[in-house]
């Protein structure tokens, strides 16, 4: 080290440097590493102080002026590479497509049938098929992806995409990554993480089962999110409060979440919470039987939440639509709506179970019969089973109300019963009522009578206290129908008093309609 330090040595090892800089060849660097080499030294011989600048410019440009003929060079040898490898692919696929254009048609035409298959909510690989028309989708060469839509251009494309994959993967396999991807956080330890993942698992995961674990999450966000000042997780936490709260039959918390949803919406002004918390808002307004408000919430956040997630906020608009025409007896009139826009809906079980109930409700029941049967064929236990699955479930307990159906009975009322202290609610655009109503309904068709009488009082209680008049008033019709269905001694009497009262209710809201066929009704009982 004394040797190394000493000043001979110095000048020893900056000799040697211009040596190795000089036997470099001037007359064109041809490789890295000899322009490597040239940097190097020059950098190390900038380093000494005591050079003189003279000595050291002509090597400090020829260093520069080899590193820019380096890169030139470089940069047309990629070029040419690319240019080789892109002429010899273009040629490859023009072999491919003039060898086998059967082939391509077979393909074409599989996915073709896949996509059909899987907007009539049939079997298919979805998960496959999601990604095999997203790889079409991102490569306009494939001229044939446009002959898998119902319609052409962009907008045709991306509904079929979007079809494909918001009904994969499997329920397993999300349960399977999003517990992986929550464990995975916690073992982390960043708040910020975790509620990331707790606010997605809700996403991917929201089933009837899952109110207490929804309201609990809510809570651990809501506390993660207070110790990072991330207002947009706050705002997750406290909306899975709310419709946990809403889930579980719990007004005042769902009042409580719903001032904090407003609270931090107004603080964030951003589209998509505000459009979040109007939808939250319309569907309450909905549910309560403030229709002429529902109404103007509804095309306030259609707007809102077009510009941030155009299909979600498309599918919460027509959903909503037929629950407030239902209300305002005009489902007519929305018919084609529902029938002819499947891919507006969130699920084909959804979309299908609606469908059912507005045949039904029209009178068309040979349609709604065939809708019924079809679906109560399948497994319903494992199908599509997400923030929606309960409300398509009770939709086809009133289905078979509607068509005095005793065939589909047994087996929804076992599939409801665990959730019989439920509120029928999807998550954000479309809430029924009592599951308690659903069942009692089923009951009714059953000949159980005394578990039906217990059905509807639960759910009167239930939504008496949620403030759902309008639900108040079915719940009231369909239990005077039990009664006269039992006509034990007394029955008639009672139940023309639920019907007085059913009637009143409908009347004051605006349902007209409804309110003619509960005095109608009525009128069979008082004159038998």
């Amino acid at each position: 080290l004394s040797r190394a330090r000493s000043a001979p040595y110095v000048r020893l090892r900056e000799e040697a440097h211009r040596l190795a800089v000089r036997s470099i060849p001037m007359g064109g660097i041809c490789r890295p590493d000899e322009v490597a080499d040239l940097v190097f030294h020059t950098l190390v011989l900038l380093g000494h102080r005591d050079i003189p600048w003279a000595d050291v410019e002509p090597i400090v440009a020829k260093a520069g002026q080899e590193c820019r003929a380096m890169r030139a060079r470089e940069g047309e040898s990629l070029t040419a590479e690319l240019r080789h490898r892109m002429d010899l692919l273009e040629r490859s696929a023009h072999q491919i497509t003039a060898r086998a254009p059967d082939r391509l048609i077979r393909e074409r035409d599989r996915l073709r049938t896949a996509v059909a298959q899987l907007l009539e909510g049939r079997s298919v690989d979805e998960e496959r098929l999601a990604q095999e028309l997203a790889f079409l989708a991102h490569n306009s060469r494939f001229h044939c992806f446009h002959e898998l839509c119902d319609g052409p251009g962009v907008d045709g494309q991306a509904k079929v995409v979007a079809a494909a994959l918001r009904h994969g993967p499997s329920r397993d396999r999300r349960e399977r990554i999003m517990e992986e991807a929550i464990q995975t956080a916690r073992r982390i330890g960043d708040p910020g993480t975790l509620a990331y993942a707790l606010a997605a698992g809700e996403a991917a995961l929201h089933a009837p089962w899952t109110a207490q674990l929804l309201l609990a999450e809510g809570e651990e966000i809501v506390s993660l999110a207070a110790r990072t000042g991330d207002r947009e997780r706050l705002f997750d936490g406290h909306e899975h409060s709310f419709w946990a709260a809403w889930e579980l039959g719990d007004p005042d918390r769902r009042a409580a979440e719903l001032a904090s949803l407003t609270r931090v919406a107004d603080e964030l002004r951003q589209p998509a919470q505000l459009w979040m918390l109007v939808t939250a808002q319309a569907t309450l307004a909905l549910s309560q039987g403030r229709f002429a408000e529902a109404a103007q919430l509804i095309e306030r956040a259609a707007e809102i939440g077009e510009r941030v997630l155009a299909w979600g906020a498309g599918a919460a608009r027509k959903l909503q639509l037929v629950l407030l025409r239902r209300h305002q007896g005009r489902l007519e009139d929305f018919l084609s709506e529902i029938r002819d826009r499947a891919d507006e809906f969130p699920s084909p079980l959804v979309h299908r179970a609606v469908l059912a109930q507005a045949y039904a409700q029209l009178g068309r029941s040979d349609e709604a019969e065939g809708l019924l049967n079809e679906l109560t064929d399948r497994d319903l236990s494992a199908w599509h089973v997400d923030e929606e699955w309960l409300i398509s479930i009770c939709l086809l307990a009133e289905t078979c109300g509607l068509l005095d159906d005793v065939g589909p009975a047994a087996a929804l009322y076992e599939l409801l019963l665990p959730y019989a202290s439920h509120y029928a609610v999807a998550v954000p655009e479309f809430a029924l009522d009592s599951t308690g109503r659903a069942l009692g309904i089923l009951a009714t068709l059953l000949g159980r009578f005394d578990d039906a009488a217990r059905h509807f009082e639960e759910a009167l209680r239930m939504n008496e206290r949620m403030g759902a008049r309008p639900w108040v008033a079915h719940t009231h019709e369909d239990h005077a129908r039990m009664m006269l269905r039992r006509n034990a001694p007394g029955d008639r009497e009672r139940a023309e008093k639920l019907l007085s009262r059913a009637h009143a209710t409908y009347h004051e809201l605006g349902m007209q309609r409804q309110a003619a066929t509960a005095a109608a009704l009525a009128g069979t009982v008082a004159h038998p």
